[in-house]
C-alpha cells in the first residue's frame, strides 16, 4: 500500500501579504517497497483541487544522507526558474495549469542508506498574475561554474554529424568531488561521481539524437548548482527530396539546403528555395543537385538540365514604300506567336501575327508619317519571352531627302575648294624657302 503524507502550507498569508499570494498542500506518493540502492519515484500533487493555480513557486526538502536526487518530470508548462538541486533542498518556479492536472513533479531518487523517505514542502506560494509578471523581467541564468566547452561540438543550437564527443571545463578551488551524465533528459542530476582525481574532460561516443551533459561539484557550502551543455548530433544523410522543373526554374522543398552543381561550367550554386537557370544557353547540362540538412549531411541526385532558348524573330526584308512599311520574317520555333509594336510620331500600333506553316510572318503598316520610330518584335511561347529584336526605323520624305543631299554637295564642293587653296599656297612657301638657301652658300 502507498504510503501517503499531507503537507500542509500557510507561509503567504503570514510571510507575503504584500504579493497576494495563496498557500497551497502538496501529496506525494511511495511505492510499496523501497529497497537499498535501488531507483524509485516520488509522484507530487496538489491536495486541494478546489482552488486554480497558475504559478508556484517552492522549496521541498528531503534528507540526502539517505537519499540521492536523480531527476524529475514535470507537467509545468513554462519554467520561470528550472528546479535546482542545493544539498538537501529542491527549488522551484514555474508557470502551472491545474485545470489540465494536479500532478506537479515525479521526482526520480536512489535509496542509499536505509531510512524511511519523508519530503516536506518548507516553502511555497501560489503566485498571481501581479506577481508572475514582475517576475518575467528577471534574468534567473546563473554565473557558469565550470565554462563547459566542446572542441568538437562547440555550439549548444547547432546540429553535428561526428559521434564522438569531446567535452571539457574548469573545477572550482573548493571543489572535492564532482558529479556528471550524459543523457537525453534536459533537467536530470547528475550521478557518476569523480573525487579521485577530479576529472576536467571527458570523450564519449553518442549516437544520433539531441544529448545533455550535466556537471555539478560538492564543496565548503554542500552541492553546487547544475551546469548543462546541449549536444546535437545527426550522421544520417536525407533519405530523399523533392523538386520541380517549372519556367527555367528548379522548384526546391524548404526543407533542406541545396546545391547545384554545373561540371561542365565549372560552377556551383546555393539556394533554399529555388534556382533560376534562365541564364544558361541553349543545349543540356548534366547537373548534381545536393540536399544538405541541418549538420552538414547530404544526398546528391544526377539529372540532366535541358534549356531550350525562344530564338527572336528574324529579318528578310524591310520595305519602305511612300510612307507604308512592309518587314517580312521568319521563325526557327515552332508553335510561337510573334508580338510586333512600332511606336513614334504620335503613332502606335501593336498586333499579333500570324505564322505560316514555314514559320514566316509579314507585317504591314501604311500612313507613317515622317520621323524616328522604334520597332519591336517579340517570341511567345507557352508564356515564355524571347528577347527582343528591336528595329529603328527612320522615314524621311522626298522634299527633305533633296534638300539633304544639295547641302551635302554644296558642302563638300567648299571643303574641296579650301584644301586646294591649302595646298597652292605650301607649294609657294616651299619655293621661295629654297631660293633664300641657295643664295646663303653662293656666300
Amino acid at each position: 500500500m502507498k504510503k501517503k503524507n499531507l503537507i500542509l502550507l500557510l507561509l503567504a498569508l503570514i510571510f507575503f501579504p504584500l504579493l497576494k499570494a495563496d498557500a497551497f498542500c502538496l501529496n506525494y506518493n511511495l511505492p510499496d517497497e523501497i529497497n537499498l540502492n535501488e531507483d524509485f519515484k516520488v509522484e507530487v500533487s496538489l491536495s486541494d483541487k478546489e482552488v486554480f493555480v497558475e504559478s508556484l513557486e517552492g522549496v521541498l526538502s528531503f534528507d540526502a544522507e539517505s537519499f540521492e536526487f536523480l531527476g524529475f518530470n514535470s507537467s509545468f508548462n513554462d519554467w520561470i526558474e528550472p528546479p535546482f538541486l542545493n544539498v538537501n533542498e529542491i527549488s522551484f518556479r514555474g508557470v502551472f495549469n491545474s485545470f489540465l492536472t494536479d500532478n506537479i513533479f515525479t521526482l526520480n531518487f536512489k535509496k542509499i542508506n536505509n531510512t524511511d523517505f519523508d519530503l516536506k514542502l518548507t516553502s511555497g506560494i501560489i503566485l498571481e498574475e501581479e506577481r508572475l509578471s514582475s517576475l518575467e523581467g528577471i534574468n534567473f541564468l546563473k554565473e557558469s561554474l565550470f565554462n563547459v566547452s566542446s572542441e568538437t561540438h562547440p555550439d549548444s543550437n547547432t546540429w553535428y554529424n561526428q559521434k564522438k564527443v569531446k567535452l571539457n571545463w574548469t573545477v572550482p578551488k573548493d571543489a572535492l568531488k564532482i558529479k556528471v551524465l550524459i543523457d537525453e533528459n534536459e533537467f536530470s542530476y547528475p550521478s557518476v561521481e569523480y573525487g579521485d582525481p577530479i576529472i576536467e574532460e571527458k570523450e564519449i561516443e553518442l549516437d544520433d539524437g539531441i544529448f545533455y551533459f550535466h556537471i555539478r561539484y560538492f564543496g565548503k557550502n554542500g552541492w553546487s548548482e547544475i551546469e548543462n551543455k546541449r549536444i546535437m548530433i545527426d550522421t544520417k544523410k536525407p533519405e530523399d527530396f523533392n523538386f520541380l522543373i517549372q519556367e527555367n526554374k528548379i522548384q526546391f522543398g524548404e526543407k533542406y539546403l541545396y546545391e547545384i552543381e554545373i561540371p561542365s561550367l565549372a560552377q556551383k550554386y546555393s539556394t533554399s528555395k529555388s534556382f533560376d537557370f534562365s541564364f544558361l544557353k541553349s543545349g543540356e547540362y548534366e547537373t548534381i543537385l545536393r540536399a544538405y540538412d541541418l549538420a552538414g549531411n547530404y544526398l546528391e541526385k544526377e539529372i540532366l538540365l535541358e534549356v531550350e532558348k525562344i530564338s527572336s524573330p528574324q529579318f528578310s526584308s524591310v520595305i519602305l514604300e511612300e510612307n507604308n512599311l512592309y518587314i517580312s520574317g521568319y521563325l526557327e520555333a515552332k508553335d510561337v506567336k510573334v508580338i510586333t509594336s512600332i511606336d513614334g510620331e504620335d503613332f502606335e500600333n501593336q498586333e499579333i501575327l500570324d505564322i505560316s506553316p514555314e514559320g514566316k510572318f509579314v507585317y504591314y503598316v501604311k500612313d507613317l508619317k515622317p520621323g524616328l520610330y522604334d520597332l519591336k518584335m517579340v517570341t511567345i511561347k507557352d508564356n515564355n519571352l524571347s528577347e527582343e529584336n528591336k528595329k529603328i526605323i527612320l522615314i524621311i520624305d522626298e522634299k527633305l531627302n533633296f534638300r539633304i543631299i544639295a547641302e551635302i554637295l554644296i558642302a563638300y564642293g567648299i571643303m574641296i575648294l579650301i584644301f586646294l587653296l591649302l595646298h597652292l599656297v605650301c607649294k609657294k612657301n616651299k619655293k621661295r624657302n629654297k631660293k633664300i638657301k641657295n643664295k646663303k652658300y653662293e656666300l
